[in-house]
């Protein structure tokens, strides 16, 4: 369904895959008037996007994706699916949250826009959309790739392919794992230097080439006085105190609860630990020594500070928080 009405320019975040940014389009949503639109880059709920030329990381823009995003800014696309309905799961369970759905695009004046594969987009969308408010939110790399591994890179993998579970060896075909890797190098190239991108082979340092790429370019624009930068772990600690602030900067009222939403800064911040195994945090801590030093250090963007102790071999190395596994 088309949301029209709207009185107010949109509200966007981005952020890599896994890096919470739907938590964070459900915090915004909750405000009154306001609807969430969730990936209008994906091409298999958004078709038109795929006709407007975009791809899983577009790093360049063109005026029928100005044209394209200006709909979806405005509520004049309606997003589709190719898949069945999950009626029964879903509405049939709870017929209340079809009627709630369908008051809130019919209520709402404002859009909070959430999409990861605009990214390494983001420069262009804040020059050719600067009136509007953008929220940009980074995630620990370790936390993301975990995370990713966890759901089976279904960020990458083609849309009609059932994600994998690549933290279980004995279910990790090898040749989609090939082909994984190739694609999310082939999409990197275009941002960063070719001879370090082809020299990074695991999975898990591939997803963490996909992270360095996306947060690289994503805090070019986050210069910008229309962006602001948000941590998910200082989010995840600090929810209401941090919702304050975005709510300063977006032009919003501050929820007065958000209890609903809250997650568990304990269990979240150190998940990852319990999921990979040692050489896995290796290969993430490798990897993003070897692109920090051919382009810069985004160590600041990573407040967990697990980037900054991991990269001491000896604390690695002699840290008995993390499980020998490997």
């Amino acid at each position: 369904m088309r949301v029209r009405g709207l009185s107010q320019d949109p509200v966007v975040v981005v952020g890599s895959p896994r890096s919470g940014t739907s938590w964070l389009m459900r915090l915004l949503a909750r405000q009154p008037g306001h609807c969430a639109i969730f990936e209008p880059l994906h091409a298999r709920w958004w078709p038109k996007a795929r006709e407007a030329g975009f791809g899983n990381r577009p790093t360049t823009g063109s005026d029928r994706k100005r044209a394209y995003l200006r709909r979806i800014f405005k509520g004049l696309e309606a997003r589709q699916s190719i898949r069945r309905p999950r009626w029964s799961r879903s509405v049939g369970a709870n017929p209340g949250r079809l009627f709630w759905g369908t008051a809130r695009r019919l209520l709402a004046v404002r859009l909070v826009v959430k999409f990861v594969s605009a990214c390494r987009l983001l420069p262009w969308i804040v020059e050719e959309f600067p009136g509007y408010r953008y929220v940009y939110l980074v995630r620990s790399p370790y936390a993301v790739v975990s995370s990713q591994l966890s759901r089976g890179a279904s960020s990458y993998l083609d849309n009609r392919v059932r994600p994998f579970d690549y933290l279980n060896e004995a279910k990790q075909p090898a040749s989609a794992t090939t082909e994984l890797c190739e694609r999310i190098r082939a999409d990197a190239e275009e941002v960063l230097d070719g001879d370090i991108v082809q020299e990074i082979y695991s999975l898990e340092g591939c997803l963490t080439l996909s992270w360095y790429a996306d947060n690289l370019v994503a805090q070019h624009a986050s210069q910008s006085e229309a962006v602001i930068t948000v941590r998910y772990e200082n989010l995840l600690v600090n929810t209401s105190a941090e919702l304050d602030r975005i709510h300063a900067h977006v032009g919003g009222r501050s929820s007065s609860s958000v209890t609903s939403e809250s997650k568990d800064p304990g269990r979240q911040l150190h998940k990852w630990r319990g999921q990979l195994e040692n050489h896995q945090i290796e290969s993430i801590r490798e990897t993003l020594h070897s692109l920090e030093t051919a382009h810069e250090s985004l160590e600041e963007w990573d407040m967990s500070g697990e980037t900054r102790r991991l990269r001491d071999d000896r604390t690695f190395e002699g840290d008995d928080e993390i499980d020998d596994r490997s």
